[in-house]
């Protein structure tokens, strides 16, 4: 099975998946992707392109796609629902340009899919409206043979000074790597 890198340019979270009949009922059996939710999120994860401005800046932020998945399992009805971007402050980012961009490629992800399995309803097929929330995010910095390989190369190069052993003086020092 293949393990899924969720940190590589954007991370894409499937915070929750909605099935709704068209006539807004309940689904019996909601639609599914071709090889499940795990197939899913493999198709977004090595298809999405976080703009390179919003990694520039540090935002993070979420698109909320709606679409129908017709009765014979072809998406139609893309549409974006909601999108939040947000400074590393908390504060919502408001540069238009960079919002549209993540709206598009959300929008791009949703039109590129493969046919669905359709929902049903007494075992025959229905349209369905589904959601998929996107989100965009700072990629988490990964470093070869990951945690432990770093936690010892940490202990191995940076060495308490002398004077400060002889002092007995103990500490410990937080440091951020920013990956450029």
């Amino acid at each position: 099975m293949k393990t899924i890198n969720f940190w590589r340019f954007a991370t894409i979270l499937l915070l929750s998946l909605t099935a709704i009949s068209v006539c807004g009922e309940t689904v019996e059996e909601m639609p599914k992707f071709p090889g499940g939710d795990q197939a899913l999120m493999e198709f977004i994860e090595n298809n999405l392109h976080c703009p390179k401005k919003m990694l520039r800046i540090g935002t993070n932020g979420r698109v909320i796609v709606s679409f129908v998945v017709e009765k014979d399992g072809s998406i139609t009805e893309p549409k974006v629902v909601k999108t939040t971007l947000k400074k590393k402050s908390g504060k919502p980012y408001e540069n238009t340009r960079i919002i549209k961009k993540c709206e598009e490629e959300a929008l791009r992800i949703v039109k590129m899919m493969p046919r669905w399995i359709p929902g049903k309803q007494c075992g025959v097929p229905v349209r369905v409206k589904y959601h998929v929330p996107f989100k965009f995010n700072q990629p988490k910095p990964k470093y070869p043979g990951e945690e432990r390989n770093l936690q010892k190369f940490l202990e191995n190069t940076f060495k308490t000074p002398q004077k400060v052993a002889d002092a007995g003086i103990n500490g410990e020092i937080h440091a951020s790597i920013i990956p450029s």
